[in-house]
């Protein structure tokens, strides 16, 4: 990342694994729920579906970060994944090994060395689900070099037109349409038959849109007062759609929580310009927390989901209802990666920088 910190950019980062914490925090409780192995009350429901999706802004707006400080540079590959892309695998690799054997010590789980090393060679799904994200930046971080040069070989807007609506009819528009035709009308689907996942579908979709809001500055023009209703609009519809599919016991795909949702694609675009413009003249030393939380949200990103799983475990929050639980353990949670986190960053030394990733 670069040396020089950008102040918004520092906020949203914030914004964005406060976003992620409690999103986990959330789906502990939600997805027994939106799976429809467990019934609750209407006001439950929504508060708990506010949380989650709120929380599912967090991986959006990341993205976007990555694409405002990796995209529109000559990076040399070779450079640009000894800095990177290397550092990254390898803190990936301890993390699955740490993880797999907290599974195995906490989570009272068989160990199989053939496992493990499947995890660590990304050939099946990391034992704890937030991993998921591990190997997609991964892919993203191979791609970039050549994405960047790319996107700098266009200095029209106009000549994103095309894959622009390209990309977000295939990553978003036929996801969030074929989630109501496939649970409404079985049998009935939508196929997209032009191949276009070279792009990086709807991850590479996002990383690209941070770069277009936080350096060629597309939605400048457009009054704040419409991104504002926009982006409410957006996440409205995504709440409604999604309690239409849970109020008609449409339990089949999950689709309409995950990033493919036109709703949280236009609401995380929507919030990630609003940081753009509303915190473009802040300057990040008027606010230390706001920074260190910002160097620190990788590491945060890395424990919280273990640290949750002990919350859960150990404290005895069962007779509270599942909005209070969410949280507690939300809160519990993040005091908990901070208090962790703190001594490392100032005292860690090679730890802070292979394991948490702190710069």
């Amino acid at each position: 990342m670069e040396k020089k910190r950008i102040a918004w950019l520092d906020y949203a980062r914030m914004f964005a694994i406060l976003c992620v914490v409690m999103c986990h925090a959330a789906e502990n409780y939600y997805r027994p729920v939106l799976l429809g192995q467990k019934e609750i009350e209407f006001i439950q429901w929504f508060f708990l579906n506010f949380l989650f999706m709120v929380g599912r802004l967090g991986v959006p707006i990341f993205l976007g970060i990555t694409g405002v400080l990796m995209l529109g540079r000559n990076w040399k590959p070779a450079e640009f994944y000894k800095k990177y892309l290397f550092p990254m695998i390898l803190t990936t690799e301890i993390w699955m090994v740490m993880n797999y054997l907290f599974q195995c010590i906490v989570q009272e789980e068989a160990f199989h060395l053939k496992k493990l090393l499947r995890q660590m060679l990304f050939l099946t799904v990391p034992g704890l689900s937030h991993m998921w994200y591990m190997p997609m930046i991964i892919g993203i971080y191979v791609i970039i070099p050549f994405l960047s040069k790319g996107m700098m070989c266009f200095t029209k807007k106009e000549d994103y037109i095309l894959p622009g609506i390209l990309s977000v009819f295939s990553f978003v528009i036929l996801p969030t349409v074929s989630v109501f035709r496939t649970e409404a009308f079985p049998g009935s689907s939508l196929t997209q038959q032009v191949d276009v996942s070279f792009l990086g579908g709807i991850y590479g979709l996002y990383v690209v849109l941070g770069y277009m809001i936080g350096k060629k500055k597309i939605l400048e023009k457009i009054s704040g007062k419409w991104i504002i209703l926009t982006g409410l609009l957006s996440f409205g519809f995504n709440i409604y759609g999604q309690y239409y599919l849970y109020s008609h016991h449409f339990y089949a795909t999950t689709r309409l929580t995950w990033y493919t949702s036109a709703g949280i694609f236009i609401a995380g675009g929507c919030v990630f310009e609003l940081f753009r413009r509303g915190l473009q003249e802040i300057s990040i030393n008027q606010n230390r927390f706001v920074k260190w939380i910002a160097r620190c949200s990788f590491g945060i990103y890395l424990l919280h989901k273990p640290v949750q799983i002990l919350v859960i475990k150990y404290f005895s929050i069962e007779r509270l209802s599942p909005v209070v639980k969410a949280g507690i353990v939300f809160l519990v949670s993040f005091l908990f990666c901070i208090l962790i986190l703190f001594p490392i960053s100032r005292y860690g030394g090679k730890i802070k920088k292979w394991i948490f990733l702190m710069k």
